[in-house]
């Protein structure tokens, strides 16, 4: 079992005559919260715990075993275009906390609102955005570097409000986001900020390689296979 989120514990437990159950515990041995943290379970792994065919992943839900509600989980693939090969949780962890999540199979479950969204925006340009309810990123897409505008640094919004400013399409998604992220707080109610104007920095998360003194950038994304994938199915 892999776990996105360090130092966290986890014991599979089985219930049931058949292992028709399973529990997943977790232990926060930190004197930290952990608000969010992803964990990653192997999806061949609870299919044969709960003796389903892959074919009916979809409906595995997870939900907190002391209080029943549901907690956001999502299939996932760790290579492009394959069947998914693992099934994500997102789970909230007080300090030296502990939490049993328990699966069970309703295909008539509904879907959990996504919390995060990404698409191409070819209306500014072709470029690519995401976001989550906290942050949102935008890189830059070959129209742009087109007019001469050539950098491979990452744009990035602060919010205040939880939201999403991106799902719009058009022009509705600059004036969402004039309204929503203004430049400065001193355009009057805000509900963020622009954190980087890129230009030819690297922005915020941004790479590049330093060489014989030189700063070796790449130019704008152009359409990979990873880029033009939808992303608004995504839960986290």
């Amino acid at each position: 079992m892999r776990i996105f989120g360090a130092l966290i514990t986890a014991v599979l437990v089985f219930a049931g005559p058949r292992g028709s159950a399973q529990e997943l515990i977790l232990q926060n041995p930190l004197n930290v919260d952990r608000p969010q943290e992803v964990i990653e379970l192997p999806l061949q792994q609870v299919l044969d715990h709960l003796h389903l065919a892959p074919a009916q992943a979809a409906a595995i839900v997870a939900e907190d075993a002391a209080t029943h509600e549901r907690i956001p989980g999502q299939l996932y693939s760790g290579t492009f275009n394959a069947p998914p090969d693992q099934l994500l949780v997102l789970v909230h962890l007080p300090a030296k906390g502990r939490q049993r999540i328990r699966f069970r199979v309703d295909p008539n479950a509904t879907k959990t609102e996504p919390l995060v969204f990404g698409r191409e925006a070819p209306e500014r340009k072709d470029d690519f955005a995401w976001e989550n309810q906290q942050v949102a990123y935008r890189i830059y897409g070959p129209a742009l570097e087109a007019t001469g505008e050539i950098t491979s640094g990452i744009d990035v919004w602060s919010k205040r409000i939880p939201n999403f400013v991106t799902t719009a399409s058009t022009s509705a998604t600059r004036k969402a986001r004039a309204r929503t992220i203004p430049r400065s707080p001193s355009q009057g109610q805000w509900s963020g900020a622009r954190s980087y104007e890129v230009g030819k920095s690297r922005g915020c998360g941004g790479t590049a390689i330093f060489a014989d003194g030189k700063l070796i950038v790449s130019k704008n994304y152009n359409q990979s296979a990873h880029a033009r994938r939808r992303t608004d199915s995504l839960c986290f």
